[in-house]
């Protein structure tokens, strides 16, 4: 027992048992067993050992080490596949445990070579000879004690030398791979090498010659040995010259790195078939290739697992069966590639090898990754139809889930086939999967088929129809649906011709009287319907006219000669309808403009709500012009009612002078000159001409609206004011509206919408006549305000004259006094209500 470095005394022993410290502090102490063993087992390591270290070390490194770092073990998760794909170091990262996992296999090896060195290792110790040996030959063979020393220690290494070239040459590679290939030469040239520099030596070289002469057996094992020392050396030294491509091979994380590979290697390979002294044979090179195809079979056994395979999506299995497949051919391919050019030189030897030991397998295998990725494929292209936009389209949701449902069902057999379908030996199960999988593949496609049929007599319109087909043309799908979805264009055709007869139904009942959206004018909105039902045509035009179809086939041209009929009918129209308008607004903005400002009105005529009714309707129209809205709403505002075109009937003839109360003045302002107004911009934003005197129009319209509003505010007032007075009153002033209606009479005779001082009539009538009302009530208020307060006194006197008192408060008076607030009373509330 020993604590810290072991003594002398645990290397001498058998078996060893040793404890390793694991972590910092001490170890707690434990009350009871259960405790003890916890707290032991966190802080020691145990193991044992025997006197073989070397032989303990290479078994750690065999059983475990190697296998936590070989390729079966490197099986990524989808996560940690795309997080290596995304960071930088990621292929450092997988570069670096390739590396790391091959030195360990060479340390391994060398590990091993050394232990057989270590525990058969035939070493040729100088003998124990009687006498030198005499540089004399007749000397040393009369000696007869020297030449029975000298024949028994060549006996003793004869021995030893056979049964050490016999296990050299009896040894086998230690694995199946080409790496085992290459190992299995280096240790034989390094064991092969110990033997040969042992035989070099002097002392050994005089005992072979002296035993020579009575028996040659040990100089002819020298010479074996030698022999087969420069075939291992020659051999390791040019195996190494493909190590490399080896390990791309046997530990390439890609499919696509081993092709890539193959073609150097195979290059490599002839190098050394050319130049090399003993791997130029059959013998040798046969089982390198052998070795090779065989990592490559191992390489796609592992990745392409059935029982894991299908939990990708469909396209990344069809890319990796498709990868592995090409990689198996390259193998072949390079091979014949790389006989042609050895065919070709003419002066190395064949490159013909046994085929079914190279390729039996592979091709086979080949065969396999091609069947799984027609099945990947199939999954896919039914995916690829049944996606959540054809729900969308068809309406058919449960339908195509009960569809894809078949479909997913079809890799149920691959998943729980038990046996691996790349061994031969379930070459029969394997076949009667993919018949069973091709009869159920053909039974979806005809039910996708009828789906298809289907689905074009449920849809309505052309244009969907064709999305359908246009999807489904751009998918790479089964051949046979392909096919019948090519034959699903003439019902299109079909389809798009009763739309083209619908829309010129629709056209000859509506054309008259087009429904017309509340925000457009009336030509606007005939023009605007005739080119929606237009483009509704055009759309679906649009896309057809990328097929041949449409073009070249009897329906296409039927099709095609009723859409250009129907659009030049719906074409002639707008241009009929833009033209009347042309003709109309010409005339009648030249009219309308030419009309006085205001115009006599004796009494509420029919014509006025005429025009608050044109206004509604045209401010609907405009809604969106904040200008134009606002004044024709407080235009309507202003002259609406009956209190504003009423007229009062009271007035009288008082002292010769009458007063014709019925006289009512009306702005002149067509609410046709604002509807024509938003027509023109309409159609100028939809590209057509607009007259000049139009155009003008349209662009001064707030002007006008504006001055027609100070019309409408004067006029307005002006007869609200009127309404207001009384007889006497209208007899007072009746100088002053005699005056208004002076200044008011150009409007009424001379002056027209081409005025440019509109503005600042509207402004001099009430400027003139409503300041001097304004100042003679202001006059007469303050008479009135002085004659009340000059009652109060004339009562107090009246009652100093009567009663003899001044208090304002005699008893006898106070029915005088309720008289006169009774008069009081009743005209403020006169004046008031007026």
């Amino acid at each position: 027992m020993a604590l810290g470095t072991p003594s002398d005394n645990f290397y001498r022993a058998e078996m060893g048992v040793h404890f390793s410290r694991v972590g910092d502090g001490f170890i707690p102490d434990a009350t009871t067993t259960e405790e003890a063993n916890v707290f032991m087992c966190r802080g020691l390591e145990m193991g044992t050992v025997n006197q073989n270290y070397i032989s303990t070390l290479d078994s750690l490194l065999e059983h475990l080490f190697l296998p936590s770092l070989g390729y079966d073990s490197r099986r990524y998760s989808q996560a940690e596949q795309e997080r290596l794909k995304k960071k930088e170091d990621g292929n450092h990262v997988v570069n670096t445990r390739d590396e790391f996992y091959s030195a360990l296999m060479r340390l391994s090896g060398v590990m091993k070579q050394t232990s057989e060195q270590l525990e058969g290792t035939v070493t040729l110790s100088p003998p124990d000879l009687p006498c030198s040996i005499s540089s004399v030959m007749e000397e040393n063979l009369n000696n007869v004690a020297l030449m029975t020393s000298i024949q028994a220690t060549a006996s003793s290494w004869f021995t030893n030398l056979s049964a050490a070239l016999a296990n050299q040459l009896q040894a086998e590679p230690k694995g199946k791979g080409p790496l085992a290939e290459i190992s299995y030469w280096r240790e034989r040239h390094a064991n092969l090498s110990a033997l040969d520099e042992q035989l070099k030596r002097g002392y050994v070289q005089d005992i072979i010659k002296v035993n020579s002469q009575v028996d040659n057996s040990l100089d002819y094992l020298r010479h074996d040995i030698h022999k087969y020392f420069l075939e291992a050396k020659d051999n390791a030294r040019f195996l190494t010259t493909v190590d490399r491509h080896m390990k791309n091979i046997t530990f390439g994380t890609t499919f696509a790195l081993v092709t890539e590979t193959i073609p150097n290697l195979m290059v490599a390979l002839r190098m050394v078939w050319i130049i090399s002294r003993y791997y130029n044979t059959d013998e040798r090179m046969v089982p390198l290739l052998e070795k090779i195809a065989w990592q490559l079979c191992q390489r796609v056994k592992r990745i392409i697992d059935i029982k894991r395979l299908f939990q990708d999506p469909p396209e990344v299995v069809m890319e990796k069966c498709l990868k592995a497949k090409k990689m198996l051919e390259t193998w072949k391919s390079s091979y014949f590639t790389t006989r042609a050019k050895i065919e070709e030189s003419g002066r190395d030897s064949r490159w013909e090898f046994d085929r079914k030991r190279l390729f039996d397998r592979t091709d086979y295998m080949s065969s396999i990754c091609g069947d799984l990725a027609n099945v990947a494929k199939t999954l896919h292209e039914f995916h690829s139809i049944f996606t959540s936009d054809l729900k969308n389209v068809t309406g058919e949701v449960k339908l195509i889930g009960d569809i894809l449902a078949k479909v997913d069902n079809l890799k149920s057999p691959i998943i729980n086939f038990r046996e691996s379908p790349f061994d031969k030996v379930n070459t029969s199960a394997w076949n009667r999967i993919m018949e069973w999988f091709s009869y159920e593949v053909n039974n979806i496609e005809q039910e996708t088929i009828n789906f298809i049929n289907e689905s074009f007599k449920k849809l309505r319109s052309a244009e969907a129809a064709y999305d359908l087909f246009h999807k489904f043309k751009n998918i790479r799908s089964r051949k046979s649906i392909n096919e019948e979805m090519m034959k699903r264009f003439n019902d299109i055709l079909l389809q798009f011709s009763k739309e083209v007869e619908r829309v010129e139904r629709i056209y000859r009942e509506k054309k008259k009287a087009p429904p017309v959206s509340k925000s457009d004018p009336p030509v606007v909105g005939a023009i605007r319907w005739a080119r929606m039902l237009l483009h509704k045509m055009k759309d679906t035009v649009l896309k057809l006219a990328g097929m041949p179809e449409f073009l070249h086939t009897d329906t296409g041209r039927k099709a095609r000669g009723k859409y250009l009929y129907a659009g030049r009918s719906l074409k002639a129209y707008e241009e009929s309808k833009y033209h009347a308008w042309v003709d109309h607004a010409e005339h009648v903005v030249a009219a309308l403009l030419k009309k006085s400002l205001i115009v006599k009105a004796s009494s509420r005529t029919s014509s006025v709500y005429m025009e608050r009714e044109a206004f509604e309707r045209v401010c609907k129209l405009v809604s969106g012009n904040r200008n134009l809205y606002r004044y024709g709403r407080m235009s309507i505002a202003e002259t609406d009612g009956e209190q504003n075109l009423s007229y009062r009937s009271h007035a009288k003839n008082a002292k010769g002078v009458l007063i014709d109360m019925r006289v009512r003045y009306l702005v002149n302002f067509d609410s046709e000159l604002l509807e024509i107004a938003c027509e023109a911009r309409s159609l100028e934003h939809l590209g057509y001409h607009i007259p000049v005197l139009t155009r003008n129009l349209a662009l001064q319209i707030d002007k006008y609206l504006g001055a027609q509003y100070k019309l409408q505010l004067m006029v307005d007032r002006y007869h609200l004011l009127l309404d207001s007075l009384n007889v006497a009153e209208i007899k007072l002033l009746d100088h002053h509206l005699k005056e208004l209606r002076r200044i008011m009479k150009p409007g009424i005779s001379r002056l027209n919408w081409y005025t440019l001082g509109i503005t600042e009539f509207a402004t001099k009538c009430m400027h003139e006549y409503f300041e001097e009302l304004s100042q003679n009530r202001s006059y007469t208020l303050r008479r009135l305000v002085t004659t009340y307060r000059a009652m109060s006194p004339m009562l107090t006197k009246i009652e100093g004259l009567v009663v003899n008192t001044n208090t304002g408060k005699a008893c006898k008076l106070a029915p005088y006094y309720q008289y006169w607030e009774e008069i009081v009373y009743d005209t403020i509330r006169q004046v008031c209500c007026c």
